[in-house]
């Protein structure tokens, strides 16, 4: 065979290789936009069913957000000389009433401690009032042990199941004996994976593992969920702040 046949087939397969993935990337963009459509359209539905606002303010989604974070600041291990984190922009933020709780959800930039720009999608419900702050982590038991011998995690259980599996950590000791019961433990055991975290944060709660997008209205009323049904076995002892309206 001619030498120039050889070069002729190999810069054929190239360019049928490249054509090849041309057409896949097409195909996969194409599913994703159809994707991204019908959720889109079903948040439209979901939204105007519910009262929930869409694409709303991004203000106070950031006001709501960095309280969060200089509460989330007061924690052992979570002091910076850079001071706290600090979401610097909002977008696609949706909010309203959920189980006769006020939510907020969106995506928003945040400026870690470290100086770092990153990305963060938060999904979280107001409280009755105001509580504690608190947060648990799943992990595994040789982490949780180190940690709590080295006083990084300042409060446990006394169920050996959840000591093991969760580090927590807390500015509250008494608010946690009342956060952390028997009743809330149970229920966070029994979602398994679907809750890795539970963060309690003056009057803000979010907790799960986020999967797949929060405006897709299933997840995000699943999300909102998780956090109603934890909010709903803590005793209004709890909150010590009187009701609060947003």
């Amino acid at each position: 065979m001619h030498p120039m046949w050889g070069v002729a087939i190999a810069v054929g397969g190239i360019l049928l290789m490249g054509l090849g993935l041309w057409a896949m990337m097409r195909l996969l963009r194409n599913q994703n936009s159809a994707a991204e459509t019908d959720v889109e359209s079903r948040l439209a539905v979901e939204a105007s069913r519910r009262g929930w606002v869409v694409d709303g303010n991004p203000k106070q989604a950031l006001q709501l957000y960095n309280q969060a974070c200089l509460q989330q600041y007061e924690l052992p291990r979570r002091q910076s000389l850079r001071g706290p984190a600090k979401a610097i922009s909002a977008t696609a933020v949706i909010s309203g009433q959920h189980r006769g709780r006020f939510f907020v959800a969106g995506k928003f930039e945040v400026l870690t401690t470290d100086g770092r720009r990153t990305p963060d999608d938060r999904v979280w419900v107001m409280v009755p009032g105001y509580g504690g702050v608190l947060e648990m982590h799943r992990s595994d038991g040789l982490s949780a042990t180190v940690n709590t011998a080295l006083g990084w995690n300042n409060f446990r259980t006394g169920n050996s199941d959840v000591d093991r599996k969760f580090e927590i950590v807390t500015t509250d000791q008494n608010f946690a004996q009342i956060f952390v019961n028997p009743a809330v433990v149970d229920y966070i055991l029994a979602q398994g994976r679907s809750i890795d975290r539970v963060s309690m944060l003056g009057n803000q709660i979010f907790t799960g593992r986020y999967e797949g997008t929060y405006r897709d209205p299933d997840n995000l009323v699943r999300y909102l969920d998780m956090c109603c049904d934890i909010v709903d076995r803590v005793p209004e002892t709890a909150w010590s702040g009187a009701a609060r309206q947003y």
